[in-house]
């Protein structure tokens, strides 16, 4: 489905910006989302051995009570790992 040219217009003129502003902008983001998906892929994954002790630590922690206005909602059913 085409757009039409008024309604591109309307675009960049809802955002209250020029037309090659819009455009710098879209390139920039699109740069922006590339950069990251490479830097995603290089990132080292987390082994077994780390994610268990990231899950070990969690399991540890909150031994304090809880404080008022911080309990969990009525029904709350903890999902099981």
């Amino acid at each position: 489905m085409a757009v039409g040219a008024a309604s591109r217009r309307g675009v960049f003129r809802k955002e209250g910006v020029s037309l090659n502003q819009f455009i710098n902008l879209a390139v920039a983001e699109k740069l922006a989302h590339l950069e990251h998906e490479a830097r995603a892929q290089k990132r080292k994954q987390p082994t077994k051995g780390l994610a268990t002790r990231a899950v070990s630590l969690l399991d540890r922690a909150g031994s304090k009570l809880v404080e008022p206005g911080d309990e969990l909602p009525k029904g709350y059913q903890a999902k099981r790992r």
